[in-house]
């Protein structure tokens, strides 16, 4: 029986390698398996939120991100130049930045003022032809700091434009037209008092300098910017280099929009650039400046001063909380830290910057469709920011019913808005700024994509439009229709 208990015993333990070596190998392989699933890449966030925006919602044909930690800078880039290319967007893709050209003016101001070429305290009538009279209040005249500061009294854009095209409402603004409004225009409140952005005082700020200059805009854009930072794809008049890299905009429904074709006012909103450029600039604002080996520790002293002034908060805006700086605006974060932001569109292009100094953290974000991006500039600069909802589907409602929506409809007294309809589509446009298009929910409910606002319009018992109303953030307002 020894001999058969010997053969039990070694078959047993022959079963007991053969289970321990399959359990080994299962484990083996288990592990090997979450190794493999726990270095799956993860998408970058940003990489996500730009995915979304192109792919997923459609807000836009191409969108590039630029951030800034420190001295390490990085870019993140979606879609294409436009819909009828492969063109990738990449950081050297030319968008217009539209409001943000005041940046480059405030800048160009910062340093002038240190060239000794001009003062902040300057009227705007020492360096305009004795012809042109400019508006005055109460016999104070505006200065070149009201320019910067949006404190002027002058409007957001001037009241005698030629263009027809409300995507494009400066072409074909002459310097004749800019001389006729100043000597025309009544300012209606105290100069330096009262913050509103004015597009045309940043251009007439531009024009300005330029005159004392005797230059043009893109030549001092070149000759204080562009050369000691070394931008390569930065004006309002684009080279050879920049068309070639020029992106096309977009309205909000991506149908391709004739580019931007002011070139009086340029200082206001003409400026082209694109990220890797806007990277340096912001950098700088920011106080990291690099020596170039042309340069003296004396010219970079001089430049690191000029953008401490032009950052510097001086006047309330006109939202709590919010300062103005000479281009920018500023609110006052934990610890004493300012948060410096701008930002705004063209007919095709929607345009972000921010940045936080003592953090050392910027972000700018370029599209090239005019949807805002402002919740995307803001997440990535304060992680605890909100991104935008996704947005709302449209419905289909008959064009025929908007023909009764179209008028002039009263917040306020002087807080007006325009409704009108053209090629099926219905628009609303607050008087001296670009129009908005309302996406229909039904006949009656519209909703403004930018604003993510709700409008709704009433009728009376006779069928007749009455008012509307106005819905954001969980207030509602009411607009008489006055004609």
């Amino acid at each position: 029986m020894l001999p058969v208990c010997r053969y039990l015993i070694g078959i047993f333990l022959g079963l007991g390698i053969l289970v321990t070596g399959t359990l080994n190998l299962s484990a083996q392989t288990q592990q090997e398996k979450d190794k493999d699933e726990s270095e799956e890449p993860v998408e970058d966030p940003i990489v996500t939120i730009l995915r979304q925006r192109v792919d997923a919602y459609r807000q836009t044909v191409g969108i590039v991100v630029g951030e800034i930690r420190g001295t390490r800078r990085t870019v993140y880039a979606r879609g294409t130049l436009n819909r009828a290319t492969i063109r990738k967007a990449t950081g050297m893709t030319v968008f217009e930045i539209g409001p943000l050209s005041s940046l480059y003016t405030s800048a160009l101001l910062g340093l002038m003022v240190k060239d000794g070429e001009v003062s902040l305290s300057d009227p705007v009538s020492k360096f305009l032809p004795d012809s042109v009279k400019i508006p005055e209040y109460s016999g104070q005249p505006i200065r070149l700091e009201h320019l910067a500061t949006h404190t002027s009294g002058l409007p957001r854009l001037p009241n005698n434009v030629i263009s027809a095209d409300l995507n494009n409402p400066l072409d074909g603004y002459s310097v004749d037209l800019l001389y006729q409004f100043l000597s025309t225009y009544p300012l209606t409140y105290d100069v330096g008092t009262t913050y509103e952005y004015s597009e045309v005082g940043m251009g007439l700020l531009g024009h300005v300098l330029a005159w004392q200059a005797g230059k043009s805009y893109d030549a001092l854009i070149q000759e204080y910017i562009s050369t000691p930072l070394k931008l390569a794809n930065t004006g309002s008049t684009p080279t050879i280099s920049m068309k070639t890299l020029m992106a096309t905009g977009h309205d909000r429904t991506r149908r391709p929009i004739t580019a931007w074709s002011d070139t009086t006012l340029v200082g206001g909103n003409g400026v082209r650039s694109n990220i890797l450029d806007m990277m340096a600039f912001i950098s700088a604002n920011m106080g990291i400046i690099y020596v170039m080996p042309e340069y003296t520790e004396e010219d970079s002293i001089k430049f690191q001063a000029a953008f401490e002034e032009v950052i510097r908060p001086r006047y309330a805006a006109s939202r709590p909380g919010v300062e103005t700086a000479l281009g920018w605006r500023a609110r006052k974060g934990a610890r004493d830290r300012y948060t410096h932001w701008l930002s705004g569109r063209t007919g095709g292009f929607y345009s972000f910057v921010g940045f936080n100094k003592l953090s050392r953290r910027g972000v700018i974000v370029l599209s090239n469709s005019s949807v805002s991006i402002d919740d995307i500039g803001f997440h990535i600069l304060t992680p605890g920011y909100p991104l935008a909802s996704p947005p709302k589907l449209t419905s289909t409602a008959d064009p025929q019913t908007f023909q009764a929506y179209t008028g002039t409809y009263e917040f306020s007294p002087g807080l007006t808005v325009d409704i009108m309809t053209t090629d099926g589509k219905l628009y609303g446009q607050p008087p001296g700024q670009m129009r908005s298009e309302l996406f229909p929910e039904s006949n009656r409910n519209f909703f403004l994509q930018q604003e993510n606002a709700q409008i709704t319009f009433v009728k009376d018992a006779a069928g007749n439009i009455t008012h509307l109303l106005f819905l954001k953030n969980g207030q509602t307002r009411e607009a008489r229709k006055i004609r």
